[in-house]
């Protein structure tokens, strides 16, 4: 039997047809069974994230896709392969004219999650952050003691040189050393005082830190559930698409009363990760200062550690004019006096000789030292002052927003789950 050229021609079209058929079922076939299996999974174990009881949120929790059907770029990828739109019409991007609003839905679903994945990652750097300020708080603390102890041993010194300054042989040592003391006495006691004032002030913030990562913790796991009650919501839109795909305008209504509230959702979101930023980025600020002060105490442990060698020979120089020498003195028999009384009376002369034997390899053994001026870096302490001031306003608005968001970002849950229950009832 013969066929016409324009016969056969149809015949090769219509195998060509229902070969594209063939695939397009083999594929809404394998989208049913990932459906399917994500349905029973409900959350997989790499979807929204493993939370622990403390309300944190995996990190790689919120911003991965489902297991059905892969979000496409720009849209909803094969969310949909029969009905208003065919599978290459949706993979796309475009729309037909029922499915404006649902697709729309589905891109600002992912970029919830997405920003949901950006805050969580967030919340994660800023209580590394504030982990590592609590750390370091102690900081102004040991200021504090290393200043108090070179204030101490600055005034002791002091003291010591008044009693030795008139010893012969000492003026040389005592007025160079007696100077830089001096000098150093004023910076020293203004450390001593802002570490003072500024240990005092660290005590009570350190509650403040564990207060803004508790508020932040509280948010983060609100947003986790109302992310749970979006996806639910965007599964029973798919679900719908699937089962009544000749109600696309129906449910098209229906997700375009969706996007306003999902739109506010992400703008909300964007807020706290901006306020999540912000707030970590003071905390940086206030590690910063604060680990810069561990340089400034051990500056000014050296500069007690530098006293140290000129210190301890006065003292025993000190503590030799309590000595006795003593002379046979005929027929009087054998005289005593200490060393300071014979430098203070010319009339026991005699006695100078004896004197210059005890104090002499004493004022040999005595350094002077390079006494600074100041103390380097002390400048850092007012830096923290005045960082601590700026990051405690930070830190309580910062508790104030989290506090008020959280609420806010709960209410969605409430909306989420009632548009469920809507797109649950358009049916034929």
């Amino acid at each position: 039997m013969k066929y016409s050229r324009s016969t056969i021609l149809a015949c090769l079209s219509l195998f060509a047809v229902n070969t594209d058929l063939a695939v397009l079922a083999d594929e809404t076939m394998d989208e049913f069974l990932e459906f399917k299996e994500f349905k029973e999974a409900k959350v997989h174990a790499e979807g929204y994230g493993r939370y622990n009881t403390m309300g944190d949120v995996d990190a790689e929790g919120l911003g991965r896709a489902n297991t059905f059907s892969e979000f496409h770029a720009e849209g909803l990828g094969r969310a949909n392969t029969f009905g208003d739109a065919s599978f290459e019409t949706k993979s796309r991007g475009q729309v037909t004219m029922y499915g404006a609003a649902t697709d729309k839905f589905g891109r600002s679903v992912v970029q919830a999650r997405n920003k949901s994945s950006a805050i969580n990652q967030g919340i994660g750097t800023l209580k590394e952050s504030i982990d590592d300020v609590q750390n370091a708080l102690s900081a102004p603390r040991k200021v504090k003691s290393n200043a108090e102890e070179l204030y101490d041993s600055l005034y002791s010194l002091e003291q010591i040189l008044k009693v030795v300054g008139y010893i012969p042989g000492a003026k040389a040592i005592v007025t160079p050393v007696n100077a830089g003391v001096k000098r150093l006495k004023k910076p020293v006691n203004k450390a001593k005082t802002l570490a003072a004032k500024l240990d005092k002030k660290t005590k009570p913030f350190v509650n403040k830190t564990y207060k803004v990562e508790s508020k932040v913790n509280t948010l983060r796991t609100q947003i986790l559930k109302v992310i749970l009650s979006e996806n639910t919501l965007l599964q029973r839109v798919q679900h719908s698409e699937r089962t009544y795909p000749q109600l696309g305008a129906v449910r098209d209504a229906v997700t375009g009363t969706m996007n306003p509230v999902v739109d506010a959702f992400n703008d909300v979101q964007g807020s706290i990760h901006g306020v999540v930023k912000s707030t970590e980025s003071e905390s940086e600020s206030l590690r910063s200062a604060l680990s810069a002060l561990s340089g400034l105490a051990d500056d000014i442990q050296e500069v007690t550690d530098l006293l140290g060698p000129v210190k301890e020979p006065l003292l025993t120089l000190k503590r030799a004019l309590d000595q006795e020498v003593c002379l046979d003195f005929w027929p009087f028999g054998r005289q005593c006096v200490s060393i300071s009384d014979v430098l203070n009376n010319p009339v026991l002369s005699a006695f100078n000789y004896l004197v210059d034997l005890v104090l002499d390899p004493i004022l040999g053994s005595i350094s002077i030292p390079g006494i600074p001026d100041g103390i380097p870096g002390l400048d850092k302490l007012d830096n923290l002052e005045r960082v601590i001031a700026n990051v405690e306003r930070s830190f309580d608005n910062s508790i104030n927003y989290f506090s008020n968001t959280a609420g806010e970002v709960l209410a969605y849950d409430g909306k989420f789950e009632g548009f469920a229950r809507d797109i649950a009832n358009v049916r034929p």
